[in-house]
């Protein structure tokens, strides 16, 4: 008895030095690189630039999440399994008239499957972050256009 609560001991302390691991690497590693991968964890980051701190925060979620997607879908021990999602760190800074945010969010991989309806889901998911970003982009050029008429009528 005395010996399994040893072991479970050890096991705990094990996940938590492995999840320390993990969230001191993701202070770093999102200005670094875009994602890790140690085991059955993926730390993925995003970048998000936007006038409005909310918005770059958002945007920064979204890169993550498409981060681990674009890993993910070509796993083959994650894209049928549930994840457990961790967020971790979020640094904006401003510069200019911009904000800029760095964002990592941590996926642990379990060992259950997903249901075949999560599965489309799942990637119906990425297809809306898809169009969202392209929805961004071409608002920016409408308004950088806006702004360009603006000044050769002004």
């Amino acid at each position: 008895m005395a010996f399994l609560k040893v072991i479970r001991f050890l096991i705990i302390l094990q996940f938590i030095a492995f999840s320390i691991s993990l969230h001191a690497e993701s202070a770093w590693i999102c200005e670094e690189a875009s994602s890790i991968r140690e085991g059955h964890s993926i730390i993925a980051c995003g970048i998000g630039e936007d006038k409005s701190l909310e918005e770059a925060r958002r945007k920064s979620r979204e890169s993550a999440i498409e981060e681990f997607n674009r890993i993910c879908n070509i796993s083959n021990d994650c894209f049928d399994f549930e994840n457990v999602v961790i967020p971790l760190r979020t640094n904006c800074t401003s510069s200019k008239e911009k904000f800029i945010c760095f964002r990592g969010i941590r996926f642990d991989i379990t060992n259950f499957r997903k249901s075949a309806s999560s599965n489309n889901t799942s990637l119906l998911d990425s297809e809306v972050l898809k169009k969202r970003k392209e929805i961004d982009d071409l608002e920016s050029k409408i308004h950088a256009i806006n702004q360009l008429k603006e000044t050769n009528h002004g």
